[in-house]
């Protein structure tokens, strides 16, 4: 019998073959900026208020094959709104050597609805760190990156090479950038993926970007469709436009 590595990886943890849209928690937003600048937005597309203390967020560091460190959530968190997690340190650490950890930006935490633990913790992570939102101890609701895998800085716009840092010209995605999830998304990636394209699902913002923090949209929220009920002009194209953002590392 052949046993996938991701199946030993996961050991212990349960997967859906496809999230039901609209079912449960996940990831909207992902913040890895300068410093400790750093923190994790939940959204609850539901039409009920969810009960956070079953719901983890861990760690899965630098490749490694298995959870690092985890963060217990806790509190309720009505229907269509966001519960924010933030790093907690809220003063310079020195490290020795003339390396300093620095305190997390206060007016940041100060959008939080939860500070994180002190270190080790989830919102301590890198650009190269996966996060998995797991519920009840076992059930996977939600991944962020590719547990299990090392992509170097970061993961990044490079899908010739599966999007981990190894070619010239890629752009880091997931280190020093905002990620707000996309409109359409309306659940957790369960399954751990093959490669990590950020693009997928990911609107990408610049580095130490949290205004938005605190506040999502996505299709569950939306009830009915628009009307337009008049129309000046209607533009017709033979060929379709495609309009594309890109951000590339320096």
């Amino acid at each position: 019998m052949r046993i996938s590595i991701l199946s030993i990886l996961f050991l212990g943890l349960t997967f859906n073959v496809s999230a039901q849209q609209c079912s449960d928690i996940f990831i909207s937003e992902y913040i890895e900026g300068s410093g400790n600048n750093k923190g994790i937005e939940f959204f609850n597309p539901t039409s009920e208020a969810i009960d956070l203390s079953v719901y983890t967020l861990q760690r899965w560091s630098n490749g490694e094959a298995g959870m690092t460190d985890e963060t217990q959530l806790f509190g309720t968190l009505p229907s269509m709104t966001t519960w924010v997690l933030v790093n907690g340190q809220t003063e310079d650490v020195e490290l020795g050597g003339g390396s300093i950890s620095p305190a997390c930006d206060a007016v940041m935490q100060g959008l939080a609805d939860q500070l994180d633990n002190p270190y080790p913790a989830p919102t301590y992570m890198n650009g190269n760190d996966a996060l998995v939102l797991v519920k009840n101890g076992t059930s996977v609701v939600d991944i962020f990156g590719k547990p299990g895998e090392d992509p170097g800085t970061a993961w990044t716009n490079d899908a010739e090479n599966g999007f981990v840092d190894i070619g010239d010209g890629a752009a880091w995605l997931t280190s020093n950038h905002t990620l707000q999830r996309k409109f359409d998304i309306g659940a957790g990636v369960t399954i751990p993926p093959i490669a990590f394209d950020t693009f997928l699902e990911y609107d990408t913002l610049p580095n130490n970007t949290w205004s938005g923090l605190g506040n999502h949209s996505c299709v569950c929220g939306a009830t009915g469709i628009e009307l337009i009920e008049e129309t000046s002009s209607i533009n017709v194209f033979s060929e379709p436009i495609y309009k594309r953002y890109f951000h590339y590392r320096k």
